[in-house]
Parts: structure tokens; C-alpha cells; sequence
């Protein structure tokens, strides 16, 4: 059994060393890096040292095209890891998963099966890192998971659904991707009843309880051609939040 992870990326390209270290800790096999850009020796140099890391320039349109260039992002990656991988996950740099009852991915995804059961869905736990500064933000690195406590959102309603097309993200079995399910960012579309009709024994989990992401997303704007981040976004969000550090334990294994 094997996995990768895909991502699609921009202004945050400083996240690449802490979010492939992690999953990798995690058991994660290989990552996709699509840059949305033109590939510099600045990234080159960012991603060389990782021998389980395929950069990919992805450059389709500008900004105002990332919707689009991310689902077909989904399905290069689609393509690329039919044949290769059994598992494929498509999560942001900014998003890091985490494990309730056990430390390696491939753990968690073992009591699944491969013949049968087609995605898992994932909550999202909006996060933050209390009292990291936002330059330390732009330079972060493993040992600040360690050094700061992760604050989390602690709604009931994190996009755990299956449709729950506006949040939470998935893991799904390349094997079992046929018919007309349709990869969207947050959700796979199954359409209408034809795919139950079809394969009425592939199954779909929603899996929060045991595993979820924890988003640490920061608010950013472009001044005078320069990306800046500022707050996280968490911070503007009327939620309840509370202390979860389930992610230095993992790290810490």
C-alpha cells in the first residue's frame, strides 16, 4: 500500500520543507508540487534535497484562474498517480493532517478496503500557532509545531459530510476512480444516481472522529508586488476555540 499527496501552490512556497517533513513522518511515499508559475532556482533549490518530490510547473493562468488550474491540477495528478499509487490525497501547504488513534497513515488507511471502499472524507480544524511571529511564519519549520501551541476551531461543522462540498478535504483510491465521479477541491462529486446504479459496492467514509487537517491559514495581501501575511484567519472566525496539540505528539513519534 502506498500514498501520495498533491498540491497546488504560489505565495507560500516557505511552507514546502515543514509540510513534506511532516507527512513524510507520517508515512506519506510522495508529493506533487505544482507550481502555479513559471519554475525558478529559488523553488529548484527549495525542493532538490527531497528525493520523494516532483515539482511540476503548472503554469495556467494567473490568479484569477486558480479554480480552475487546481481541478485540473486534480486530474494531472489523477492520471500521473493511476498505476503508481493506491491512495491519493490533494491537501494545501498550509494544511497538515492529523491522526487520532495512530502515527502513520498507512496505519490508519489499512482497515480499509482496497476493492471496495473509494474516499475518505477529512474535517477541517481551522488553526493557528499562538504567538508565532509572522516573520517566524514565513520561515516556519517543524520545531514550531514543538514550540507553539496549535489553537483550533472547535465547531460541529467542519465539512466532514461527504457533501459537504465547502470544506473538509479527502484521500480516495485511485483504483476505484471511474464512472462519473467528478474530483472537486473539497468534495468528489459522485453525479447523479448512475454511479451508485453502477458500483453499488464502493463505499464512502467520513472519518473526522479518527482523522482530520489542521488549516493554518493566514489572511495575505499583495503590496507593491510583494506578498505579505498578516493574520490568521482563525482569529476572525466567531467560533469556539480551544487548545489542541495532537500534532506535537505525532511529531514527536
Amino acid at each position: 500500500m502506498n500514498i501520495v499527496l498533491s498540491t497546488l501552490f504560489l505565495h507560500n512556497a516557505f511552507l514546502i520543507p515543514s509540510w513534506v517533513e511532516y507527512h513524510t513522518s507520517l508515512g506519506v511515499d510522495y508529493f506533487y508540487l505544482y507550481y502555479h508559475g513559471k519554475i525558478n532556482d529559488d523553488l529548484i533549490s527549495l525542493t532538490s534535497n527531497y528525493q520523494n518530490v516532483e515539482l511540476i510547473e503548472w503554469d495556467v493562468g494567473h490568479d484569477n484562474a486558480w479554480g480552475y488550474a487546481q481541478e485540473s491540477q486534480l486530474w494531472h495528478t489523477a492520471a500521473k498517480a493511476k498505476n503508481n499509487f493506491n491512495w491519493v490525497g490533494n491537501f494545501d501547504l498550509d494544511e497538515f493532517i492529523i491522526l487520532n488513534d495512530v502515527s502513520n497513515i498507512k496505519d490508519f488507511l489499512s482497515v480499509f478496503d482496497l476493492q471496495k471502499d473509494f474516499y475518505l472524507k477529512f474535517g477541517c480544524k481551522w488553526s493557528k500557532l499562538k504567538g508565532l511571529p509572522n516573520k517566524k511564519y514565513l520561515e516556519m519549520k517543524i520545531k514550531d509545531f514543538m514550540n507553539y501551541d496549535t489553537i483550533i476551531s472547535h465547531d460541529s461543522h467542519d465539512g466532514r459530510g461527504i457533501n459537504d462540498a465547502g470544506l473538509g478535504k479527502y484521500i480516495y483510491n485511485i483504483d476505484l476512480l471511474r464512472g462519473r465521479a467528478l474530483l472537486d477541491i473539497h468534495n468528489i462529486n459522485l453525479g447523479h444516481p448512475y454511479f451508485s446504479e453502477q458500483y453499488p459496492e464502493v463505499r464512502c467514509h467520513e472519518v473526522a472522529n479518527q482523522a482530520y487537517y489542521n488549516h493554518y491559514k493566514k489572511d495575505y495581501t499583495n503590496r507593491n508586488g510583494i506578498w505579505e501575511f498578516y493574520d490568521w484567519a482563525l482569529d476572525g472566525m466567531k467560533c469556539q476555540k480551544k487548545v489542541n496539540n495532537r500534532i506535537k505528539e505525532l511529531i514527536d513519534v
